[in-house]
């Protein structure tokens, strides 16, 4: 199956992709990495299509999110050079909220996207 990149495919990759940037040093093979992204795709196809109420489903995409993404350099990249001021207390705060935001607000978007061809890197 080609891959098309549409919207949803895209945030897909990303979402995959810093996973894997915010993994401790691992080299991935080919496969391994491949293995990687079409895991973390089904996961996220399989709370999008669950069927739970928006507040559970919003809930299991940020602890996803949390799982792969290296949610904190993506939150201190996101404040800037605010971050540079900040206090400790400041930048967890800040990082909460960020987590919480991007969740809720790709969370989202995806219950817009029609559910079209899947996301499969396996060929």
């Amino acid at each position: 199956m080609p891959l098309t990149l549409s919207r949803r495919n895209f945030v897909l990759a990303t979402l995959a992709a810093s996973g894997v940037a915010g993994s401790p040093a691992v080299a991935l093979t080919e496969a391994g990495a491949r293995d990687l992204v079409n895991r973390v795709v089904g996961e996220l196809n399989a709370i999008i299509e669950s069927g739970k109420s928006e507040a559970v489903i919003l809930r299991d995409l940020e602890n996803l999110f949390v799982r792969y993404a290296d949610v904190n350099i993506m939150a201190l990249y996101a404040l800037g050079n605010d971050g540079r001021t900040a206090s400790a207390s400041q930048k967890q705060a800040f990082t909460e909220a960020f987590k919480g935001y991007i969740s809720r607000k790709y969370g989202r978007r995806f219950r817009e996207l029609p559910l079209g061809p899947r996301l499969d890197l396996s060929g």
